[in-house]
Parts: C-alpha cells; structure tokens; sequence
C-alpha cells in the first residue's frame, strides 16, 4: 500500500486532480478501476459517488453466453469490439457466480445490468463487478385473482434513461376474475417498492407475451400473439419515462408471422422465421419504417439446432446454434457468427453437449451500476 501511495503522490504532483480523474473516468476497464478504490478514502469517496458512477465512459462491449456443462449453468463473457480479429481470444469464464444468478434466466440487459427470472424472482446483476440485487415479485395480485406464472404474467426490464433508475414491471392477468382483466405494477430500484400504474391500452383476453424482450431507447418491446393462433400479431412496448404503453406497427407483410424481437447495437430487429421454406429474415426498424437486413437459407447449414437467431455481434453478424462432431463421434453444438453477404462461418469456440441446455445470449457493458450495494441483496418490495 505504501509503493502504491508514494506511486499516488508522484502523479498528483505532475497532474491536476481533476484530469485524473476524467483520465481514470475514460481509459480504465473496470479490473483496473476498482483497487483504485482502496489506495486512499479519497479515491474510495469519489469512485463511490453516483455523480461517478453515472459518468463513468469506458463502455467495453461483451457478449454473456450462458449454457449447461456437467448439470451446471456456466456464464461465459466474450469481448466484443470493433477491431476484433473474429479469433473470440478474449474469453472470460465466471467460475463463481452465486446460487440466485446461477438458477435463472436471462431475460434481457439494460444500461450494462443484466436481467434474470425465476417465478418468483427478478434479478438484477452487473457481471463487471459481480454484484447482485433480487427483487420478489409482488404477492398482492395474486390474492387479487392475477397469475404470477409465465402464461399470464410478463416481466419487463429497462433502466430509465432519464434518471438512471432500474425498473421492472410486472404485467398480470386475471385468472379468477371475470371478465378477464390487465393490471401493471412497477419496481423501481431507486424506491425499492412496488406500485400499480394505468394499463392506458386494451388487451385481448387471448393475448400471450413471448419471454424475450428488447430495449430500445428507453422503451421496452415485446412481441405478442393470440393464444389460440402462436404467431404474433402486435408487438407491446412501454416507456420507462412515461411509463406508458405502446404499440410498433408492422409491415403487412409482417403481420401475423412467427416473429421475435431482437436488439442489434441501438436499433430493434424483427426475426421473421418461416418454418416450412426455413428461412430468416431480419427486418430493422427505421425512422419511416422498417428495412430489411438479410435473409439467411437455413437449408445452406448441415447441422443447425434451432432455426432462429440467438443474438447479434457489434459489428452486425447474427449469431446462431450449430450442430457438430467431436472427435467424429460425440454430437455437440456450439455458436457461430455467420456474415450473411460473405456467408463466412466464424465458430465462438464455445461446446456443450447436444442434451445439454441451449445457449442463452446477451449483451452487456461494463459500468459501476450496483457497486454500492452488498453482494446479493434481497429487496422486499
């Protein structure tokens, strides 16, 4: 502590504070950054602050994969920036990652936190600085008549970009209760509560959430389908700032296809999956519209496992599950990035046993989101 003191010093006398600090703020991943936090209470008071929390730049790009090993989910983050020579060295596997995280699924990531859920159970967690807080979802619905399980309840996640605050809202329907109704409640981290707000749009009583969720600019996006017919037919979004909900309207020729929603950097992706040409086709909304990206022929890969895709690279690239040997006899799959104008196969380098559990993928940041709360809190809302 003393040479890392002395070393202190002799930097502070040759350069203003101030441009320390904006220098740490804008160069220092966050392995670098946080023993700064013990080389003196001063650093530690303003690495702490949520002036510098908020303000923090160096926003290293990872890919989180998450899959079954030995009966065992495993988290995997890959780095991924623009000048990445597609080798995925810069692999870093979390060895440890507490029970809470381990157990559930990924739901989505926001503002560099990343979203898991159990029935019950919201998680949030920063993979950067291994943090966590779990949040019950609230029981007072369901003495009500409204469902906490997955056919009717949605969860959604999204930070709000006005004042940085974590929100998650639970949309339930009625179960018990006739005629069928929609009631919305929303946590935010800042409050540590729950509280019920308008559902200001109407829902059929046959409407189904598909799981997966995106954020784009502050909005949440889900696609939704008629219970009795499985392809979607709307797709819901709500503000985090208004708190509001909305509707994306689709191209006609959209309309009622096996869509789901995906992210690529900023902007939201429509995956259009025809099952019976196998075929894909992603469709980025623009502001006049949606435009279309690329189609890729399923029929072209010997061994794919599912038919979508499971998320995107920085640099465009969708990402898809693929089926093949090891050591020419044991099946395996494994993920690949694939450039659908080159038709180039990049293989992550990632393999998991066919029985195994599919990949789940997200993206995330690094930020001090959390840093000030103790590792996997639990909040009673």
């Amino acid at each position: 502590m003393q040479n890392r003191t002395t070393q202190e010093k002799k930097i502070s006398a040759n350069i203003p504070f101030d441009i320390q600090l904006e220098i740490i703020k804008r160069v220092l991943p966050i392995k670098s950054l946080i023993p700064f936090r013990s080389v003196s209470k001063q650093w530690k008071f303003i690495i702490d602050s949520s002036e510098f929390i908020t303000d923090y730049s160096f926003k290293q790009a990872h890919l989180l994969v998450r899959y079954e090993a030995n009966y065992d989910f495993k988290y995997l983050s890959i780095v991924d920036s623009d000048d990445d020579d597609d080798s995925f060295s810069q692999h870093k596997f979390f060895d440890v990652v507490s029970p809470v995280v381990n157990s559930g699924s990924i739901l989505d990531s926001c503002h560099e936190l990343v979203c898991l859920y159990r029935k019950r159970l919201v998680v949030l967690w920063n993979p950067s600085i291994k943090k966590s807080v779990s949040i019950p979802l609230p029981q007072k619905l369901t003495a009500l008549g409204f469902g906490v399980c997955p056919k009717t309840t949605t969860r959604g996640f999204g930070v709000c970009p006005k004042t940085n605050d974590p929100k998650i809202v639970m949309i339930s329907r009625s179960y018990k209760i006739e005629p069928i109704t929609w009631k919305a409640e929303v946590f935010t981290l800042s409050s540590g509560s729950w509280r019920s707000i308008s559902m200001n749009m109407n829902l059929s009583a046959s409407t189904k959430f598909k799981s997966q969720q995106v954020v784009i600019d502050g909005v949440i996006h889900w696609a939704t389908y008629a219970e009795s017919y499985s392809h979607c037919d709307r797709i819901i979004t709500f503000d985090l700032i208004s708190e509001e909900f909305g509707e994306v309207h689709l191209l006609d020729s959209l309309a009622r296809r096996n869509l789901s929603v995906n992210k690529l950097n900023k902007s939201l992706v429509v995956l259009n999956l025809d099952e019976v040409e196998l075929t894909c086709d992603a469709w980025m909304m623009k502001k006049n519209g949606f435009e279309k990206l690329f189609t890729i022929d399923l029929k072209e890969f010997d061994g794919f496992v599912s038919s979508g895709i499971a998320g995107f690279r920085k640099n465009g690239q969708p990402i898809r599950e693929h089926m093949c040997e090891d050591d020419g006899s044991v099946e395996k799959i494994t993920l690949i990035a694939y450039d659908p104008s080159t038709k180039l196969i990049c293989d992550l380098g990632i393999y998991i046993e066919f029985e195994s559990a599919l990949f789940m993928i997200t993206s995330y940041t690094e930020s001090l989101l959390l840093l000030n709360n103790h590792s996997d809190d639990i909040i009673q809302g």
